[in-house]
């Protein structure tokens, strides 16, 4: 199971000092033009992406490296939403291919509620692997 979910709800600090990522570089941006301020942080280099909220507390980790996204939920590269549905079982939500006007094409999706965080799973639009791993606490869950 994801073990990331250990920063959400902790501030940015305490991920930013630990192994691996206090080797990292990140970069740093403030949303502060929103109803609720958001402060990003982002790695490019690793494809490792997190928001928090206006006190620096970890509310989103997004996961879009491929071998980063797999090993967080446990199962092998390329793994289909047939696996994630054997490996999860039923998703809370789902959502199938949707083409936005603005942002363009997505893939499909399903999400996982549980007690402390929200696990979401997007797959690729091309062919049916994961594309990204999003783990969120509850308060910001769409």
């Amino acid at each position: 199971m994801p073990t990331l979910t250990r920063y959400l709800g902790k501030s940015a600090t305490d991920l930013l000092n630990s192994a691996p990522f206090s080797s990292w570089v990140f970069s740093k941006s403030v949303d502060d033009d929103l109803a609720e301020k958001r402060i990003n942080y982002s790695c490019e280099s690793e494809e490792f992406d997190f928001v928090c909220d206006s006190d620096d507390r970890i509310t989103t980790i997004f996961l879009t490296s491929g071998l980063f996204a797999y090993q967080e939920i446990d199962l092998p590269i390329g793994s289909s939403r047939n696996d994630v549905i054997a490996a999860f079982g039923k998703p809370s939500r789902s959502g199938q291919p949707s083409v936005d006007p603005i942002l363009g094409e997505y893939g499909a999706w399903d999400r996982y509620d549980l007690v402390d965080y929200s696990l979401h799973i997007e797959y690729r639009v091309d062919v049916d692997q994961v594309k990204m791993v999003t783990l969120m606490v509850p308060t910001v869950v769409p």
